[in-house]
């Protein structure tokens, strides 16, 4: 999902949607700008993943199950031809991409984004916010 994250990034623009935010992890990636070009057939530039970590700096484990939370957009429910922005490792939706080893649908809540978000801050409206610089994601210029 990371790897897939960055193949689209691009400093002066970002031609798709794709990148992600992350909570429960940190990762590193470098990004070589001077492969970017723009204009009317923009390439992203070329990036690397370089290190992920759970958040507490634990190596994460390939044997170990680690649960996700994200929108049924990524997971497929509009297609990939047209949507998804290209998660295909988590489809649970569309029949015509296969499914993903391990990937399994544990509760959709049917609601929109919109809808969460509104749901969330209408349930914490008494609780103030002290957003912290938390470096979950790390960026590298790559070398030459």
């Amino acid at each position: 999902m990371l790897e897939n994250s960055i193949q689209m990034i691009c400093y002066k623009n970002i031609p798709a949607g794709r990148f992600l935010q992350v909570s429960g992890l940190n990762y590193t990636f470098s990004i070589d700008k001077s492969t970017e070009i723009s204009g009317d057939n923009p390439k992203p530039a070329t990036a690397k993943l370089l290190k992920v970590t759970l958040s507490d700096g634990s190596a994460i484990e390939k044997e170990k199950t680690y649960r996700i939370a994200v929108n049924n957009y990524m997971c497929g429910s509009k297609g990939y031809t047209d949507g998804g922005d290209d998660y295909t490792m988590l489809n649970v939706f569309d029949d015509s991409v296969p499914k993903a080893d391990g990937a399994k649908l544990i509760k959709d809540t049917g609601k929109t984004y919109a809808e969460a978000v509104i749901e969330y801050f209408h349930n914490h409206d008494n609780e103030n916010i002290h957003p912290v610089l938390e470096k979950r994601i790390t960026v590298q210029e790559a070398e030459r």
